[in-house]
């Protein structure tokens, strides 16, 4: 690598060197690589879980839509219960059946709510492992690039000696 470039004085003097900063540019170059592969892979991760949350998210809408849906037609069902309570024995029937169908509209209910809680958990449970993932890989960067300053330092302290000496 040449020191001079085309705007300075054909007489600057040129070396090549394989330090950068003081620093191994092989070892550095490695250590950076390294810190892209970890990035990258923590990157892929982080847009899979996204893509799982999406799902997620789509499948509890889905749900709380059942739900609506379900809720609705028990409201119709009692509504029309009330209004045969007073009917004639065909009505009585007739309002047995839709008490039939509540109970049964209830049951499903029941068991909507039950899957809706459960993908709620599940889904504070994906956003509280996402957050501490996103926090380690935040931490691990830190702590990667307070390794290479320090890698750096000792590197400069190193070549400060050898040029003393």
């Amino acid at each position: 690598m040449g020191v001079n470039s085309s705007d300075n004085l054909s007489t600057s003097p040129t070396f090549t060197t394989n330090l950068v900063g003081g620093y191994n540019k092989a070892e550095v170059d490695s250590f950076l690589e390294k810190l892209k592969a970890e990035q990258e892979a923590k990157n892929h991760r982080i847009q899979e879980l996204i893509r799982e949350n999406a799902k997620k998210t789509t499948e509890l809408i889905n749900l709380i839509q059942a739900n609506a849906t379900v809720s609705s037609i028990l409201k119709e069902k009692m509504s029309k219960i009330k209004v045969l309570e007073g009917a004639s024995p065909s009505k009585q029937t007739e309002k047995l059946t839709d008490a039939i169908q509540i109970t049964q509209a209830k049951e499903a209910l029941s068991i909507e709510k039950e899957r809706i809680h459960c993908l709620k958990n599940e889904l504070k449970q994906r956003l509280y492992e996402f957050e501490d993932f996103r926090t380690r890989n935040i931490e691990v960067w830190c702590s990667s690039m307070t390794q290479l300053n320090e890698n750096i330092s000792e590197s400069l302290r190193n070549k400060k000696r050898e040029t003393l000496d």
